[in-house]
């Protein structure tokens, strides 16, 4: 059997480490491409055993569509008999592809997000088969597109690596000490920890007000450490927040660290996981990765956060886009040390998501 995933690109975010370990179980039964515009996990993509095809299809532009022909060609080469597609303008460059190609695929999307009601979102239920990341993305898809078969879409959530994510993970030394180097006392200070890409969505905005509260409330041993690199497209927004760290005197406070590939030793190292988006994630496996690493969350109940807190931690719940709240949150998870926390035994495995996700490709054989 020959699988071949198509996203955007392959340099760090939800989909990317998604398609990453997908690809890693995949090679073990089956032959795994992928086509992205390339990026930092192409060399660990190839590391384990798939093979990657570069074409400039990251962004929505004539460039893309031009890529049309080359795909259709690629995928003659390869000939797969399953297209699983992970983004929205991948959908619809993959429809055009089709339409001349000499045999049919079977093509699968999964819908990641809660994208805009359109037109041009409602082609990732354009498939075979159509897999949602969370039970509330598929309540979301089937409010939007009341025209469309929603039952018939499968839930399959991302899951944690249980192997890597655990209250027993090793702490790599060398994230501590640049830790040290950043400006965290660990016998002093209490780390709240906000992971993911830099965005305006990600909360960071939030966060520094947060920080400047607290600050003023003379909480000087809290520090907040932001884990994420950045794009060009972002670059403007993360030079924006870093001035008014400056302009608030919060640099001893708010820490950036930059992308870091073992989140585990970093959620083992903080006391608090933060995951307030401004609007709703479809999963947020920051939450479960940090609730198996026994590090509590306070998150927005809406969305894939508030699912997975109300299964594993409720008591980390808060309302959406509320300073109070958060700020009274954050010194009440602080104020009891995190061993003492009842978080619930994560139930979501990776192990569990791919042997589903195998069982669906071996049904069309």
């Amino acid at each position: 059997m020959k699988i071949l995933q198509i996203l955007p690109a392959m340099n760090q975010g939800g989909v990317e480490y998604y398609v990453l370990e997908n690809s890693q179980y995949i090679a073990q039964y089956a032959e795994n491409f992928v086509i992205s515009a390339g990026g930092r996990l192409v060399p660990e993509l190839i590391q384990n055993d798939s093979q990657h095809y570069e074409l400039p299809i990251e962004k929505k532009n004539l460039r893309s569509l031009m890529q049309i022909r080359k795909l259709r060609k690629l995928i003659e080469n390869i000939h797969p008999d399953i297209i699983h597609v992970h983004s929205r303008l991948q959908a619809w460059l993959i429809t055009f592809a089709l339409k001349k190609l000499s045999y049919r695929p079977t093509v699968i999307t999964t819908v990641h997000g809660f994208n805009s009601i359109n037109r041009y979102s409602q082609q990732m239920l354009h498939a075979d088969q159509v897999i949602a990341v969370s039970e509330s993305l598929k309540k979301y898809l089937s409010q939007a597109y009341p025209q469309e078969p929603v039952d018939n879409v499968l839930v399959i959530s991302q899951g944690i690596d249980s192997n890597k994510f655990n209250a027993n993970a090793p702490i790599n030394n060398s994230i501590r000490q640049q830790m040290i180097e950043l400006g965290v006392n660990f016998e002093y200070d209490q780390i709240i920890l906000l992971p993911g890409r830099i965005t305006r969505i990600k909360g960071i905005s939030l966060l520094i007000d947060l920080m400047k509260q607290l600050k003023d409330e003379n909480h000087s041993n809290i520090k907040a450490v932001i884990v994420g690199g950045y794009d060009k497209r972002n670059e403007e927004f993360y030079q924006s927040m870093q001035n008014r760290i400056t302009e608030l005197q919060l640099e001893k406070q708010i820490l950036w660290l930059g992308t870091c590939d073992d989140m585990a030793s970093i959620y083992r190292l903080a006391d608090l996981t933060l995951s307030i988006t401004s609007k709703p994630e479809s999963y947020g496996r920051t939450v479960i990765e940090s609730l198996a690493c026994k590090t509590p969350v306070v998150g927005f109940n809406y969305g894939g956060v508030g699912e997975n807190l109300q299964r594993f931690y409720p008591e980390g719940k808060i309302t959406p886009n509320n300073l109070s709240e958060l700020h009274d949150a954050v010194l009440r998870e602080l104020s009891i040390p995190k061993e003492e926390k009842q978080i619930h035994p994560i139930s979501d495995t990776i192990e569990q998501s791919q042997a589903k996700l195998k069982s669906l490709y071996e049904s069309f054989k």
